[in-house]
């Protein structure tokens, strides 16, 4: 329904409209605010959405890397249906090369989160509630942890027909399934019926070039 009104984050998203907002509901102990920046664009055509997401693991920058060029490329806007990029969730993990939250907790074992939590836990909370329900699919992106490189893969759960197929459309050489961990976003998002591939590959605080190039590549083909 190219007519229906969708609102992100409390703005009016029209179509044909291209906006960056930003997530900033938690706060650290200092009091600063942390802004985390979404890039929602919709098409003038209706049809699903698909949510990009990178740096859940603030050190694992590649997949941040994967995100950042498919939208100084403009290729997050959409012929039909709707994108939303997240480039970097955990934006102060980041800044800091660290894998965890500022309060220490891993934000991929917190999910759904909850309103009185941590900060990892609320942070997750409002990502749940306020990102998510607009969303039919994502393509989440990391790395191996540790500083081990991993080769590029799609993960996907078990006896998921429709996410199978789009791993093969995405075109990693390995295709994963595997048990969805306790608490991760992936086992959140599958709950609430959302389709998911998990793309890993390289390894954290490092960019390299070819998994860039695979990941760019599947995502614009699963396009």
């Amino acid at each position: 329904m190219p007519n229906k009104k969708i609102r992100v984050l409390g703005q009016l998203i029209l179509p044909g409209e291209t906006h960056q907002l930003s997530l900033n509901i938690a706060k650290l102990h200092t009091g600063s605010t942390i802004e985390v920046p979404v890039i929602v664009s919709r098409a003038k055509e209706s049809g699903p959405t698909l949510l990009l997401t990178g740096g859940i693991h603030g050190n694992e920058i590649n997949g941040v890397e994967i995100v950042r060029k498919i939208i100084s490329e403009k290729y997050h806007i959409p012929t039909a249906g709707m994108t939303i990029c997240i480039p970097v969730v955990n934006v102060f993990g980041f800044l800091s090369q660290t894998r965890e939250f500022p309060d220490g907790r891993d934000l991929n074992r917190v999910f759904p989160g909850s309103l009185r939590g941590s900060l990892a836990s609320r942070f997750a909370y409002h990502i749940v509630k306020e990102i998510v329900p607009h969303i039919d699919y994502c393509i989440d992106f990391h790395t191996g942890g540790d500083s081990r490189f991993n080769a590029s893969q799609i993960r996907i759960g078990k006896n998921d027909a429709e996410s199978l197929e789009l791993a093969k459309i995405f075109g990693t050489r390995f295709i994963i399934t595997s048990a969805k961990r306790e608490k991760s976003f992936r086992e959140t998002l599958n709950k609430l019926n959302k389709k998911v591939l998990l793309f890993e590959g390289g390894k954290s605080l490092n960019i390299n070039n070819e998994v860039s190039k695979i990941g760019l590549t599947g995502t614009l083909k699963v396009m």
